[in-house]
């Protein structure tokens, strides 16, 4: 399929979107990334709320330039949903509920991020460019590795093909920002194992990343560190 097909049909998802009664278009936020994805931006009236609460928009990212495995049905809800069936109560609504979805496998997010950091800090060495909230990748992927499925993908011949498939895909639709580690370990990755003067550098955007982002505890650098280093030679 062509970029001007794909482009049509990721429209057509767009205008799926678009007919829910609920939700306006915003075109002037919208935009295609032609030839393998679309960002569209939908605004609705917001029923509670208000300044500073959560914004009125909705944001569908569509694209073509991904793996597909491994996958898995999910069964997804949003929190509002799961805090209205622990209190026994509706807001009326027929989207309460849960509903399912195939979505890339964890296994393959967390070698994706691994891709995606390496990235970053490979900008950052040659171009200065700041990390920003990518640096969130370092919280993903320590959460990530406290599943035991994702010690058994990198002990196994799946951890490879996963590693191939994306290298694959990159340099096909992303050859001017795509970096790989040496021989295609990470266990080689600055992004991962930093020198010192590099380490200066990420720690303190991990930690003001982290504040920004979580709730609650969230690990320290040094313990992100640490679980790298318990996972080098796997990597």
């Amino acid at each position: 399929m062509g970029k001007n097909a794909i482009d049509r049909e990721l429209k057509k998802l767009r205008d799926s979107v678009r007919r829910h009664p609920a939700l306006l278009f915003v075109e002037n936020e919208s935009r295609t990334i032609g030839g393998f994805g679309r960002n569209d931006r939908f605004s609705y009236t917001q029923r509670f709320g208000g300044p500073g609460e959560v914004a009125n928009r909705v944001l569908p990212e569509a694209g073509t330039a991904s793996g597909r495995e491994p996958s898995a049905i999910v069964e997804l809800r949003s929190y509002l949903s799961q805090y209205l069936e622990e209190k026994k109560q509706s807001l009326g609504a027929d989207d309460e509920g849960q509903f399912s979805l195939r979505l890339l496998h964890f296994r393959r997010t967390f070698v994706e991020k691994m891709f995606a950091i390496h990235s970053k800090i490979e900008l950052l060495k040659r171009d200065k460019q700041p990390l920003g909230s990518y640096v969130r990748h370092y919280y993903d992927l320590f959460q990530l590795s406290e599943n035991s499925e994702v010690g058994i993908m990198l002990r196994s011949a799946e951890y490879a093909a996963i590693k191939a498939d994306y290298d694959q895909v990159s340099r096909a639709h992303f050859p001017r920002s795509y970096f790989f580690p040496e021989d295609m370990r990470f266990a080689r990755s600055d992004a991962l194992f930093p020198p010192s003067e590099l380490e200066a550098v990420i720690a303190p955007e991990y930690e003001a990343q982290c504040r920004l982002l979580c709730y609650g505890a969230y690990p320290s650098w040094a313990k992100v560190r640490a679980r790298f280093l318990e996972l080098r030679e796997l990597l």
